[in-house]
């Protein structure tokens, strides 16, 4: 709800505020990171060493920062769910 709202006030009504950018920056950086936290608990399930499936995960992040931040949005909503599956 905060980056909506941020992204309201800072792209459609121009209103230059110190505190409105930090908020979007950091609800920005927020989505990210729980982009890479689903992204990692998926790659846990496929890949057995943890540092791999962690460094994936960041590299990732790295290269693609916007499929990233669209996922953690989309899972945090609850849009889809994303299943992980064991194996036994």
């Amino acid at each position: 709800l905060v980056y909506i709202v941020t992204f309201f006030v800072d792209k459609t009504l121009k209103i230059d505020n110190f505190y409105i950018k930090n908020l979007y920056s950091i609800s920005t950086l927020i989505y990210t990171i729980y982009g890479i936290k689903v992204l990692y608990s998926i790659f846990r399930v496929r890949i057995k060493w943890k540092i791999y499936g962690k460094l994936l995960a960041v590299a990732t992040a790295i290269f693609f920062p916007v499929s990233i931040f669209v996922l953690g949005v989309i899972d945090s909503f609850g849009i889809i769910k994303i299943k992980i599956r064991r194996k036994e």
